[in-house]
């Protein structure tokens, strides 16, 4: 029906952009030049169940594992998602956002979700 993998990973200050507005949320003597984070590693539903809203359910189920049991540690979740429109829309539908502008043109573009925000909802 559906797969990933995962592997530890890290949000590097040089990856991001955006690196400023990120650190201001998080107090000072926290602040690092990296986050822990887990990548999720080569995603993909059965083709015959397209539009069944199963990459949806595994992503919030990933959100979740990694905010209520979460063994590793980690603040973010990162994916390299393949530079297609759907793939794009698929991740930030699922509240994923770009993490720059550098590899527009790239075969995949990285992509990351801030698990705090789980834990704000809850």
């Amino acid at each position: 029906m559906a797969f990933f993998s995962l592997s530890n990973d890290s949000l590097k200050d040089q990856d991001f952009e955006k690196w400023n507005s990120l650190s201001r949320k998080i107090p000072n003597r926290k602040r690092r030049k990296d986050y822990p984070a887990v990548k999720i590693v080569r995603p993909g539903v059965d083709i015959s169940l397209k539009g069944q809203k199963i990459g949806t359910e595994l992503v919030f189920f990933l959100k979740n594992w990694f905010t209520t049991e979460n063994k590793t540690g980690c603040r973010f979740l990162l994916v390299d998602g393949y530079n297609k429109p759907n793939i794009i829309n698929f991740y930030t539908s699922n509240e994923f956002s770009l993490l720059t502008e550098k590899d527009e043109n790239k075969k995949t573009r990285l992509m990351y979700f801030d698990l705090t925000r789980m834990l704000a909802e809850n």
